[in-house]
């Protein structure tokens, strides 16, 4: 897991090479069964130029995935978004929700 940031397309550069910070933290990973599941964390607010503030209301998230380790170019076939409520008391079931929908469309690489 990796903190960038674009503002249009190509390749986004980490957020420190951008003198921003690395503002998300890998808990846990594991490939079992042909699943990826990841368990991360990051501030609401992070106060880094390079974020945006997550606040407790429906939040778009974007995710992109390849066939390898390494970041390439990904076709519209592997890449979405969706839609999280983080209002505090639907935000434990949807965001486990919408993360097993990433982790389970990340199954079919």
């Amino acid at each position: 897991i990796n903190d960038r940031y674009s503002s249009g397309r190509g390749l986004p550069p980490l957020d420190t090479s951008r003198g921003g910070s690395n503002s998300v933290t890998l808990l846990e990973s594991d490939i079992t069964g042909g699943f990826i599941q990841a368990r991360f964390t990051r501030n609401l607010n992070t106060t880094d130029a390079s974020d945006v503030v997550i606040t407790q209301a429906p939040t778009n998230f974007i995710y992109a995935y390849g066939l390898g380790d390494s970041i390439a170019y990904h076709t519209q076939a592997n890449r979405g978004t969706f839609n999280l409520d983080l209002t505090p008391s639907k935000s434990g079931a949807l965001l486990s929700i919408g993360l097993m929908l990433v982790v389970a469309l990340l199954s079919f690489i």
